[in-house]
């Protein structure tokens, strides 16, 4: 249920296939009480990746849960001890070396703004977070 006091959406995005976060969202109920919805006030915190869940699971195993990892060469980076060298674009991609890097540029073009626009669902306010989670013991 969308109830914008702020923000803007481009709901034309909204399409089979695309992918909906939600943010910050509050949990309410329609008159009936017994219908729930998630209620959105701030559109800014919604966000639609034009991406199927799986695509994008398998993008954030990739380039988010395996970062210890070079992309290209798939050394480990806790081993090496050096620099690591990430995508100036999308912060997510990880390198053991500027050739590694610049050897998966093209591969990783694919994916590259798909992982910026994770890392911007990534970056949650946990402050703006816990205001709006119900404390329950």
């Amino acid at each position: 249920m969308f109830y914008p006091a702020s923000g803007w959406l481009d709901f034309s995005q909204l399409r089979v296939g695309h992918t909906v976060f939600v943010r910050y969202a509050t949990r309410c109920f329609f008159s009936d009480l017994a219908t729930e919805a998630i209620k959105v006030e701030d559109l800014n915190y919604v966000k639609i990746i034009p991406l199927s869940l799986d695509i994008l699971m398998y993008i954030s195993q990739a380039f988010f849960e395996q970062r210890r990892v070079c992309c290209t060469c798939h050394q480990d980076l806790s081993v090496k001890g050096g620099a690591v060298f990430t995508c100036s674009s999308c912060q997510a991609a990880t390198y053991c070396s500027p050739d590694c890097r610049a050897a998966n540029a093209e591969p990783h073009v694919t994916f590259c703004r798909a992982c910026a626009e994770l890392m911007e669902v990534y970056n949650v306010d946990f402050e703006r977070f816990i205001q709006h989670v119900p404390f329950r013991v």
